[in-house]
């Protein structure tokens, strides 16, 4: 049960998230006939509830956006290496996050989403895989998904952000 209390901030998200994508779908199919407005462009629930989520984890980053990018150093190689990537990253999943929610596809767009998933997987991986057999200093490093004021473990669950971006930004690409 403590596990899940430590994650009690991402349960909410998720909840309100899914709460979004349901009133944004039984809204759509309610109000849109009606109006003789285009369909939400095919938009699944799924694609809504992940564009919400990251929606609101990006807004919980930009925030307190310096807690989250001194947070996001300890273990982001980009982040590390280019010194705008910390404070652009929040931003940039807003704007993936909103051209899904509003069924904005962009080819572009999804190769940055992959990008982005891909080097953050592969940050947390690398950093949890390096320090495992060392002094075990990544149990104490918190995880800046959820912005640099929510304390969360880095670990197996802070990845579930990047591969978000990954399948979002496939969807993207495949239109």
């Amino acid at each position: 049960m403590h596990y899940l209390l430590q994650y009690k901030a991402l349960i909410w998200i998720l909840i309100t998230a899914c709460g979004l994508a349901g009133a944004n779908i039984g809204l759509g199919q309610w109000i849109l006939p009606q109006v003789g407005a285009p369909s939400l462009h095919g938009l699944s629930f799924v694609m809504l509830v992940m564009g919400y989520f990251l929606a609101c984890l990006g807004v919980l980053k930009v925030l307190d956006l310096g807690a989250f990018v001194q947070s996001f150093r300890t273990y982001d190689y980009f982040s590390r290496k280019l010194r705008w990537y910390g404070p652009a990253f929040p931003f940039l999943e807003l704007l993936v996050a909103l051209c899904v929610i509003s069924g904005t596809w962009s080819g572009w767009l999804g190769l940055v989403a992959i990008a982005m998933g891909l080097s953050g997987s592969l940050s947390i991986y690398t950093r949890l895989k390096g320090d495992a057999g060392a002094d075990r200093s990544a149990a104490k490093l918190t995880c800046g998904c959820a912005g640099g004021h929510v304390k969360l473990p880095l670990g197996s669950m802070s990845i579930v952000e990047n591969v978000m971006m990954i399948v979002m930004g496939c969807m993207l690409l495949l239109g």
